[in-house]
């Protein structure tokens, strides 16, 4: 009997996968608790928690899940008697009263509708009717709805009294923006199996001074569950009880993992995951339950006529992709969620989107022409998505006008010019997508007059172009293909070939989106002081990275390296001209990735050829591939390579699974 082979793909929001590295850790020997090696992991992992949760105060780990927290901190924070506000929106919203409850604290419910979000002037007038209220419990994300709240408003209401405000972020931590001490948190709480990316069984809990005061003067009973025993033994790296020492040993692991993508590279990847899931939900006609969705998970409404069970069940048992379905009585069968939550990446995305479409659109078929070639893995989840891919590279005029005429979408990289007599013969065609940066082989203009979706990924090659650009100019500082070829040659000129170091050099970047501001971060990680310079310039990235934004013509004096990234258009074509050149800092340096005509190149070259700048490294030119008759070609400062910004291997893969969502998004794939 044949077998199918299925891989399975886990989208529910909670237990999330778990990456590979992190499992492997559980399979180490055990080590004992009260030993100074175990003390030390604890160490190292709650400072890793402190930089998630970005805090400075207490953070305590438990042996349990994240209900755990929940109940420690109720427990920890109120005594029987006393009064609580607790924001229910759902089923999480509902545990907080339900623990009150238990512990003898009244709760004042703020009873929201499902998939509604608590406005935060409603707790403050709850706090003004409630003054005596010891504290606010809300969700960060109700995981039942998939709506989050307005914390960082909440918590500047809540702060200027002297109730406590208590988050349960069991679900949110890591996925959505929350800065515990800046947004004035007291408590939060979080569970592993969610954004930490482990398996279940580990809570932790933040407490700010305020808190901790709380803590001292509750006369709650608690054992297991008190705090100040756990406050007691942080400093030693210590629990009161026997912890959960393997899922220690994980967390080390995933707290690296965390630092390395950083926090804010995590929010980011969150945002964009849960931009592509929602968008994706709306090309395929559904609706979202949620009014302020999050990018924890979407939570969606199922299409009148179909079962929800049902199509959990068989998204699971079918296609091997485990969600989630409506939690409860008042909303069971009537959605389905996806989690883009912690281990997650584009293709998890596209897949759980993609698996949703069998049952609920069954017209969103598509032939799709791929010009200059792609990702094969992307080539397969359009396919997935029920279209006819079409892949030729090199296609001769008259070929391309003829496929042009019966293919609803085209995706092309630089080679394919999309002019206005080839879209003239494009009967069909709803879409062109860019794999790449840049418009400047598409006339957008005739696109436009045809009704014709103009898209490109400028995202997905940006960290590619910046280290080639890093790579270039180590190149010109270290004279790296020119010692290269001497050597090959038979030489050994170490003294002829003497570089120069980039620390301390002023490095200024023109045009400073994505890859400018790429660039930028690894100068500094160069200590190099970065001068940035654009039309228009986001000064909240500027504050954030700590650089300086200058005008055009103070950029060009003080720069000993200058590097270009703007787009090609008739303001910036020839921006850096004769008179400019002659205007930067004597013995300066060129590096250009972005596009050629940026640069007077018989200009440069004249500079060069006078010692007015040091050399220059071209990845781009104004004519590709640059003749022979190319002054710039002739000489050896200058650097030359063939236009290798965004290939590289992720950054091709990464461009064709952003295809691939785009034609998702636009029809549902």
């Amino acid at each position: 009997m044949a077998v199918k082979l299925q891989k399975d793909f886990l989208l529910a929001p909670g237990p999330t996968p778990v990456p590979p590295i992190v499992a492997q850790a559980a399979a180490r020997p055990i080590i004992h608790h009260r030993t100074p090696k175990f003390s030390q992991l604890v160490k190292e992992c709650t400072d890793g928690l402190r930089y998630l949760f970005c805090t400075q105060h207490d953070i305590y780990t438990l042996s349990a899940s994240g209900t755990g927290a929940m109940e420690a901190a109720v427990a920890n924070l109120c005594s029987p008697g006393e009064t609580a506000i607790v924001v229910e929106g759902g089923k999480f919203g509902e545990r907080w009263t339900k623990i009150c409850q238990a512990y003898q604290v009244k709760p004042i419910v703020l009873k929201i509708p499902y998939g509604d979000t608590i406005a935060p002037e409603a707790i403050g007038k709850s706090l003004k009717e409630h003054p005596e209220a010891k504290a606010v419990f809300t969700q960060l994300s109700e995981t039942s709805t998939g709506c989050v709240y307005d914390i960082k408003a909440i918590g500047e209401l809540v702060s200027a009294t002297p109730a406590l405000l208590v988050v349960d972020g069991i679900s949110g931590l890591g996925a959505e923006r929350c800065p515990v001490d800046a947004w004035q948190i007291d408590v939060m709480v979080t569970g592993s199996q969610k954004g930490l990316m482990l398996p279940p069984g580990l809570a932790a809990i933040s407490c700010s001074p305020k808190a901790v005061a709380a803590m001292e003067k509750s006369t709650s009973p608690r054992f297991y569950f008190d705090l100040r025993a756990y406050r007691k033994m942080l400093p030693e790296g210590q629990h009161p009880y026997t912890p959960a020492i393997g899922l220690f040993v994980q967390l080390s692991e995933a707290v690296r993992l965390i630092r390395e993508e950083t926090v804010e590279g995590i929010w980011a990847r969150h945002q964009w995951l849960g931009n592509a899931c929602r968008a994706a939900i709306a090309a395929l006609g559904l609706q979202l339950f949620a009014k302020r969705p999050g990018n924890v998970l979407t939570a969606v409404k199922t299409p009148d006529g179909i079962d929800g069970g049902k199509l959990v069940k068989s998204m699971r048992d079918q296609f091997g992709v485990t969600i989630a379905g409506g939690q409860g009585e008042e909303m069971k069968g009537k959605l389905f969620r996806i989690a883009h939550l912690g281990y997650m990446d584009r293709f998890d995305v596209i897949r759980g989107c993609g698996r949703c479409r069998g049952p609920v659109d069954q017209d969103a078929h598509m032939n799709v022409l791929i010009c200059d070639g792609l990702d094969p893995e992307a080539v397969r989840l359009i396919e997935s998505g029920g279209h006819t891919v079409t892949v030729r590279k090199g296609i001769p005029s008259d070929e391309l006008a003829q496929l042009f005429k019966t293919h609803e979408i085209c995706v092309v990289r630089s080679a394919t010019k999309v002019t206005r007599p080839l879209l003239e013969r494009a009967e069909r065609l709803k879409l062109v997508i860019r794999a790449g940066v840049g418009l400047d082989n598409i006339d957008a203009e005739a696109c436009e007059a045809r009704g014709i979706r103009v898209l490109n990924t400028p995202l997905a090659t940006s960290i590619s172009v910046a280290e080639h650009t890093f790579a270039l100019m180590l190149s010109l500082a270290r004279h790296i293909p020119q010692s290269h070829a001497s050597v090959h040659g038979g030489e050994w000129k170490r003294k002829f070939f003497e570089g120069s170091e980039l620390f301390g050099k002023t490095l200024g970047v023109i045009g400073f989106g994505r890859i400018g501001q790429e660039v930028a971060k690894r100068a500094q990680a160069f200590r190099m002081h970065v001068l940035a310079h654009d039309h228009v310039i986001d000064m909240e990235v500027v504050a954030v990275l700590e650089i300086e934004s200058v005008g055009l013509d103070a950029l060009l004096a003080a720069a000993d390296y200058i590097t270009l990234h703007l787009p090609l258009l008739p303001s910036t074509q020839n921006i850096l001209n004769r008179e400019r050149i002659r205007s930067m800092k004597r013995g300066a340096r060129i590096i250009n990735t972005a596009r050629g005509g940026l640069i007077d190149e018989p200009a440069l070259a004249e500079a060069i050829r006078e010692g007015h700048i040091a050399g220059a490294a071209l990845d781009v030119y104004a004519t590709e591939p640059p003749g022979t008759d190319n002054p710039l070609m002739q000489l050896p400062q200058v650097i030359t390579v063939p236009h290798l910004g965004g290939s590289t291997a992720e950054g091709q893969h990464r461009a064709g699974l952003e295809v691939a969502r785009l034609i998702m998004e636009f029809k549902g794939a």
